[in-house]
């Protein structure tokens, strides 16, 4: 089949030098948020999670779910140009989100700290020009993961040389978000210099009916979903303490390069299987489930070995073994969205059925309204962890019912 010879070397190629990458990407945040937070402390960690809050808040609106869609119509064969129409849309919600953050820290948390806000800010830049849509649809994902992992060492040699000497907030800021601004610069450079992509000004707001249509659909989508993610944090500040809220960060910012660990595969099937199923629908499908059922197994393996190492983790920071029981609903929550990351790209969005995340994420998000509610007032902070577990399930299994579906659908099996 066509599908297969496309696939065979370049896949095993992209795939050994994007996990070289991400081995190395999984190990620094690993360890140096734990040595971050032994010299702020655990309650200023708390304040850089509620903090790191909002910007995450600002780069998924900013973003405004460009980012899938924009792969799949490059995949598709359709014109470079697209990419500005992006961040054109990208620049104007930049200043808005700039603004709201900075009105909210400063009016309202009375935290001015110029160094965060700069930093914050040049992350939300770097969202506006983030070129990782064309790298992904046209197969470099590898060039772009190692100016990210280059980067991503050097900004975190540099935050742990100063940690030496200064304990402030805006370094570990300078480890989370300085990165995104870095690389995505150096990557827009790169192709401009290789002439694979030509700066364009323009304005207006979505030229391109098909990628606002589906960009709307997922930053909706992403908006549900983060609704109770990015919230977390702040609802644990506020309900439960800096302290809480400061072990939240730690667990939650050591277990999310777990969660992104299996990316890297689905990242580079995902174009392939928009791309093919233009050709051979049945093929496709045929390929997405018999690697949907391997990469199941690698998750399995993945959080067994990071359960292990997180555990030693924990135990460092804490010196007790009482905050290790969140580890254990971490874990369901990580495989679940495992798996739900396999049914999205591989089955769900390539069929044309991305615009029902939007309903599950909202599903997801009302019940997890309720269920905070409980933990709220039995006063759990494990309980929390539990909700976070319960949802991230209910999710999965909403992906599951519309991906088998789909294969159903097309009686390919």
């Amino acid at each position: 089949m066509i599908y297969k010879k496309d696939i065979s070397f370049s896949f095993i190629r992209d795939v050994v030098s994007m996990y070289g990458v991400a081995a190395a990407n999984l190990l620094l945040p690993i360890f140096f948020i734990p040595y971050a937070s032994s010299k702020v402390g655990i309650e200023n960690f708390g304040t850089f999670a509620v903090l790191a809050a909002f910007f995450q808040y600002g780069i998924m609106f900013v973003e405004f779910g460009t980012t899938s869609p924009l792969v799949r119509l490059l995949a598709s064969n359709a014109a470079i140009s697209i990419f500005w129409d992006a961040v054109t849309v990208r620049f104007y919600l930049f200043i808005i989100a700039l603004a709201a953050i900075v009105f909210i820290a400063v009016f309202l948390l009375n935290y001015n700290d110029v160094l965060v806000f700069i930093i914050g800010a040049a992350s939300l830049l770097g969202t506006v020009f983030n070129p990782m849509a064309i790298y992904q649809a046209k197969g470099k994902l590898p060039h772009f993961s190692l100016i990210t992992f280059v980067s991503r060492v050097i900004v975190t040699l540099f935050a742990t040389a100063l940690l030496q000497f200064k304990q402030d907030l805006w370094i570990v800021f300078a480890f989370q978000f300085l990165p995104v601004f870095i690389v995505s610069i150096i990557s827009v450079v790169f192709l401009v210099k290789r002439n694979e992509l030509r700066v364009k000004f323009q304005s207006g707001f979505f030229k391109n009916k098909e990628l606002s249509r589906d960009s709307i659909s997922f930053f909706m989508g992403t908006v549900f979903s983060s609704g109770y993610t990015v919230a977390v944090p702040l609802i644990v500040n506020y309900f439960f303490g800096g302290y809480a809220a400061g072990v939240y960060g730690i667990v939650d910012r050591v277990t999310q390069p777990v969660k992104q660990i299996i990316m890297p595969i689905v990242n580079i099937i995902y174009p392939k299987v928009c791309a093919v199923r233009l050709i051979d629908r049945s093929e496709a499908i045929r390929f997405s489930v018999k690697t949907s059922l391997f990469l199941t197994g690698l998750c399995v393996l993945f959080i067994s070995l990071a359960l292990i190492l997180i555990d030693y983790i924990v135990l460092y920071v804490f010196k007790n073994s009482v905050e290790t029981q969140y580890l254990y609903p971490m874990a369901v929550n990580v495989f679940c969205v495992y798996i739900s990351q396999i049914l999205i790209f591989l089955f769900v969005v390539p069929s044309g059925r991305g615009n029902v995340l939007k309903i599950i994420y909202a599903w997801m998000l009302v019940f997890f309204m309720g269920s905070i509610l409980f933990s709220i007032y039995i006063k759990s902070l494990v309980s929390v962890y539990w909700v976070l577990a319960c949802v991230e399930l209910l999710g999965m299994l909403l992906l599951f019912f519309i991906s088998y579906y789909s294969v159903k659908k097309n009686s390919v099996l």
